[in-house]
């Protein structure tokens, strides 16, 4: 299990924290909010950590077919009340 200061620092170089205001009427959100850790393909388990860390979100393959560069796993957290209530109070 990772601990709470490994969690800050590699959240800290890592990670990101989104916040969209949406002004389509058509949509239900106004505001859209997202906290993202990205890390290379072998460090999958970290994320796997993470996830299980804080109980919400889930990992993506966000492949990458640029030359010198390798396919990567994103942690993410998309919905309002998990990074309300989980992520901004860590």
């Amino acid at each position: 299990m990772l601990s709470a200061d490994y969690i800050i620092g590699l959240v800290d170089g890592e990670g990101s924290f989104y916040v969209r205001l949406n002004s389509d009427i058509r949509r239900r959100n106004k505001v859209e909010l997202k906290f993202s850790v990205k890390l290379r393909h072998q460090d999958k388990e970290i994320l796997e950590q993470l996830k299980q860390f804080f109980d919400c979100g889930n990992i993506y393959l966000q492949k990458d077919n640029r030359p010198n560069h390798t396919d990567c796993y994103r942690f993410e957290v998309n919905n309002k009340e998990d990074i309300i209530q989980k992520i901004i109070p860590f």
